[in-house]
């Protein structure tokens, strides 16, 4: 694979090299609208406000994705890359930073999991330069799709380290 603009490198403060600090943000649509929204916000900005990113990164879905920008837009000098289903890598200006790649087999898998896979590879790349990099799940029992367990699988299996939450369906 042919080497990449990188989604994060190094930042200055101070004059001084700073490492950077990645967030990846995958969360399960379901949450939003449901009886955990409010609880599911309140667990990410606490756990991105901890974490203290330089950089997120997320998908273009409602829900978890559309929460990280959101917190990402609230917070003072936090950059953003969503990668969206067009195969675009957008920062916090809502300006194109690139293309992202589609990984060599995956080409077969649905759009979006091409899209999780490509977001986790990248962001591994970057712990592997020297960024520190958590992962951070919101995930619903009841999600039809399966999206956010193939993130934080593919993302555990490039040793990418992180929180997995799980919330239950609410009893009918």
């Amino acid at each position: 694979m042919a080497d990449r603009e990188s989604i994060a490198g190094r930042e200055h403060q101070g004059g001084e090299a700073m490492t950077s600090r990645i967030l990846l943000v995958t969360g399960s649509r379901a949450l939003e609208g449901s009886a955990y929204e409010a609880q599911a916000r309140a667990v990410l900005a606490a756990y991105a406000t901890a974490f203290a990113p330089s950089l997120v990164v997320a998908g273009d879905a409602g829900g978890p994705d559309a929460w990280a920008a959101e917190w990402v837009a609230a917070t003072q000098g936090v950059g953003l890359r969503v990668y969206d289903l067009k195969r675009n890598v957008i920062n916090e200006h809502d300006e194109l930073v690139r293309e992202w790649s589609v990984l060599e087999g995956t080409e077969s898998k649905p759009l979006p999991l091409q899209r999780n896979a490509s977001m986790v590879w990248e962001t591994a790349e970057q712990q592997r330069k020297g960024a520190v990099v958590e992962v951070f799940a919101l995930h619903a029992a009841w999600s039809k799709t399966a999206g956010t367990l193939h993130t934080w699988s593919a993302a555990r299996a490039r040793g990418l380290r992180g929180t997995l939450v799980r919330f239950e369906e609410a009893e009918r």
